[in-house]
């Protein structure tokens, strides 16, 4: 059974989360350049595991229940801890990337930041949670299932955040280089 939302789109989510994150590794120390690839890795981060959610908002229309065998005996990120792992990870990724507004979604300090160590663990956590889910399958989508994602790399740029005020919005981006 062909369905372009899980043979094409679920596929791209994963690609591009292991590309922008290799990418980081040899990035060319461009702040511009470190921030994109940051700022991918993320949003593609929080798509994958709001694909992976089996909470009841945002709809059930491109959630992983539809592709699995039996969606009450599926379980998400089964290990222990990992399901408190991806909500307060999921939380930070809210909190700081792709929210431009007024309502207290901002970062302040090194411990609000997404870290180099955070961004490998949701590479991690999304990794295993893609095998558990490929075994979860109803078989005519076996087919389109994408590869697993390989090892993560072992080192990324620091990560930071930078913030300009303008008008009393901040402006939140991802890697620098430098220190604070």
């Amino acid at each position: 059974m062909s369905d372009e939302r899980f043979g094409y789109h679920f596929g791209y989510e994963l690609w591009m989360l292991e590309q922008t994150l290799r990418r980081l590794v040899d990035a060319p120390r461009e702040q511009i350049i470190i921030n994109a690839l940051f700022e991918g890795y993320c949003i593609h981060a929080r798509a994958l595991f709001e694909f992976f959610d089996d909470s009841p908002y945002g709809g059930k229309q491109d959630k992983s229940s539809l592709y699995v065998v039996d969606n009450d005996s599926y379980k998400r990120f089964p290990k222990p801890g990992d399901r408190g792992r991806v909500d307060a990870l999921n939380r930070k990724l809210n909190k700081q990337i792709a929210h431009l507004d007024q309502n207290g979604r901002h970062v302040y300090g090194v411990a609000e930041r997404i870290s180099e160590a955070e961004m490998l663990e949701m590479y991690r956590l999304l990794q295993r949670e893609l095998i558990n889910f490929k075994s979860q399958l109803r078989p005519e989508f076996k087919t389109d299932a994408p590869p697993d994602l390989g090892p993560p790399p072992y080192t990324l740029p620091r990560p930071s955040v930078s913030t300009a005020q303008s008008e009393g919005v901040a402006f939140v981006t991802g890697l620098r280089t430098t220190d604070d």
